[in-house]
């Protein structure tokens, strides 16, 4: 980006105007070494303020000569394609270290434990089985019996 200085008029004539040499300073952002590209791109990454990284960017001219507004708008898929690339690669990384977290936690509270990781999920599984649906009988009698065996009652009695 650039910074002009601000012009004025001498003694307030604004048919005399007073001016000034520009200045024209680099963006803190830019792609001149290694170094700054590796920190630029990591900041783009991030997220944050990477739009304005991309106006600068899209605004860039041949060296020694300043921004033009607009000038190589096809910068905009660079930047597009490495945001979706970081994106899902930093999104795999998250879940992948989240899974493994949870599996060596899981795994470390069973380390005393006799049984082997495929029976403790067998048992867990039988644990926290539920029928599908319920069975009602359809005979008189059986529907008497079944719901008789379905009363609280009875099945404090019997456990």
């Amino acid at each position: 980006w650039y910074q002009r200085r601000v012009h004025g008029y001498k003694d307030g004539d604004i048919n005399k105007p007073i001016v000034e040499e520009r200045v024209w300073e680099r963006s803190p952002f830019h792609y001149d070494n290694i170094m700054h590209a590796m920190l630029t791109l990591f900041v783009v990454a991030t997220f944050e303020g990477w739009p304005g990284i991309l106006y600068v960017s899209i605004d860039s001219n041949e060296a020694d000569i300043g921004p033009k507004q607009d000038y190589r708008p096809y910068v905009f898929f660079y930047y597009f394609t490495y945001l979706i690339i970081i994106a899902f690669f930093m999104i795999n990384i998250f879940v992948g270290f989240v899974i493994v977290t949870f599996q060596s936690e899981g795994e470390a509270s069973f380390q005393d434990c006799a049984l082997d990781k495929n029976q403790r999920n067998c048992i867990e599984f039988a644990l926290k089985a539920k029928p599908v649906r319920r069975y009602i009988p359809k005979n008189p009698l059986q529907y008497r019996l079944w719901r008789l065996q379905h009363r609280r009652f009875v099945n404090i009695l019997c456990f």
